[in-house]
């Protein structure tokens, strides 16, 4: 398998153990995830699976990260071309 991360969630995971909220980071910046609506959804197919994490402010996207997992190479299936 060969995993792509578009995007890398920047927050801090350890202050939810501590009873505190994650900082996100986002097009308005840093801001507490408390303040935002989290949305998530995924992708199931024989070629991939990816998941994604979304944090919305008054109805406007602010931060979005992705995690694709490919289940097979293109490698594997002939399907590469000279660049």
């Amino acid at each position: 398998m060969i995993a792509v991360h578009l995007l890398v969630v920047h927050c801090l995971p350890v202050q939810r153990l501590l009873g505190k909220n994650m900082i996100v980071t986002t097009t308005k910046g840093d801001m507490d995830d408390s303040l935002l609506e989290k949305r998530e959804g995924s992708v199931d197919n024989d070629t991939e699976t990816t998941g994604w994490v979304e944090y919305w402010l008054d109805g406007e996207l602010v931060h979005r990260s992705v995690n694709m997992v490919l289940k097979r190479g293109v490698f594997a299936e002939g399907e590469t071309q000279a660049i």
